[in-house]
């Protein structure tokens, strides 16, 4: 089977930067270990990639970056080239990750995974014209969305908040994670919290900083790792700026982005990770905390409540409430006992639910399905 992936997709091995990048990469790293699949990815690049890389058993595609803002040409300049170099790998089946709108006018069989809703994460943003910005992605996305006939949907919550756009068939895969992050042999080193993801608004860093200052009074040793890129640094430098101001910038660190191999060390030393984002469909690092045996402090926001359950992975909690997310992480960090159930509990829903191997086995059978319905349709036409 021959198939194009349509992506973001991390610019050298295992230097993610986002959840789609994640997923697409271990989906690949995966498929390439199958002889029945030939796989090509096509992703946005830049200047320095060449137009084709030949990274393990797979090509990948670098789409050049237009002159056309980000909101503009992905679907318009990039869709285009995407297309011309589907027609040139001639699949049998192409697979979008995440934006609908690369869709749009493609031909070939496909199948949609939707990822997020890029309009609800722009309305975080301060960005200029972030109405207008909204109001655009919005009406792109719907449109590619409404006209997927083949939809892979990562949590119930995305099938319940977008019923009225996705009028194809639709499959339940959850989100694969690498089959690394299942070998973590946890050493935690005590008091140690882990953040991991992009410092942004969205993500509600300056929450979490207040909530670890919470923690820090009952807690003298605690640490703060905040792993992970600044969207925009006038947040980064606020979130400093709060730190000190609490008189905390000594236990808050800030050490970047991370490889995978930096963030497979981080999940091993930490004694939980949290999250308290606004809003999040499937945040990839929690199903990574979960493989990696590491208990969960988070808001129970949009798709999390679907990936962990409260009191059995770790503790979830409304946004907003400060105060009983830092006894929460409190609690993780004082019951040694508490912790390591979560850690068990975590580590055997990761393995029912998001191993690479179950979840690229689920995929293939959208595949099949989907390139078996394509050519009945064909022979049907010639009759």
């Amino acid at each position: 089977m021959r198939v194009a992936m349509v992506t973001h997709f991390p610019k050298s091995p295992g230097a993610v930067r986002g959840g789609v990048e994640g997923v697409a990469e271990c989906l690949a790293d995966t498929f390439s270990q199958r002889a029945d699949i030939e796989l090509s990815v096509i992703a946005p690049g830049d200047a320095q990639h060449p137009k084709v890389e030949r990274r393990g058993r797979y090509d990948i595609y670098w789409i050049s970056p237009s002159r056309l803002p980000g909101i503009l040409s992905y679907w318009t300049t990039f869709r285009r080239q995407a297309f011309k170099a589907i027609r040139q790998i001639a699949p049998d089946i192409v697979h979008f990750q995440g934006l609908a709108g690369w869709t749009i006018g493609c031909t070939y069989p496909f199948v949609l995974t939707i990822h997020g809703v890029p309009e609800l994460e722009i309305a975080y943003s301060h960005r200029r014209l972030r109405k207008l910005r909204e109001w655009l992605v919005r009406a792109v996305e719907r449109r590619g969305r409404r006209s997927s006939p083949n939809i892979i949907v990562i949590n119930r919550y995305l099938t319940r908040l977008l019923s009225k756009d996705l009028a194809g068939q639709k499959w339940a895969i959850s989100n694969p994670v690498h089959r690394d992050f299942f070998a973590v042999e946890p050493n935690p080193i005590a008091s140690n919290v882990l953040y991991a993801g992009r410092i942004s608004r969205r993500k509600n860093i300056l929450g979490l900083i207040q909530v670890f200052a919470k923690v820090k009074s009952n807690f003298p040793d605690a640490v703060l790792r905040v792993v992970g890129e600044a969207e925009d640094g006038a947040y980064l430098d606020a979130c400093k700026q709060l730190a000190s101001q609490l008189g905390i910038s000594g236990a808050v660190c800030f050490p970047g982005r991370a490889t995978r191999g930096v963030l497979l060390d981080e999940l091993a030393k930490a004694s939980c990770v949290v999250l308290a984002s606004h809003q999040e469909t499937a945040p990839l690092i929690l199903s990574e905390a979960m493989a990696a045996g590491v208990p969960i402090v988070s808001t129970d926001v949009c798709g999390i409540p679907h990936m962990l359950e409260n009191e059995r992975q770790g503790f979830t909690f409304t946004p907003g409430d400060l105060t009983a997310f830092a006894q929460g992480v409190s609690t993780m960090l004082a019951d040694h006992s508490l912790a390591k159930r979560f850690s068990e509990s975590a580590r055997t829903r990761a393995l029912g639910e998001v191993h690479p191997d179950q979840v690229v086995r689920q995929t293939i059978n959208v595949y099949e399905e989907v390139i078996a319905q394509a050519r009945s349709q064909i022979r049907s036409g010639h009759a």
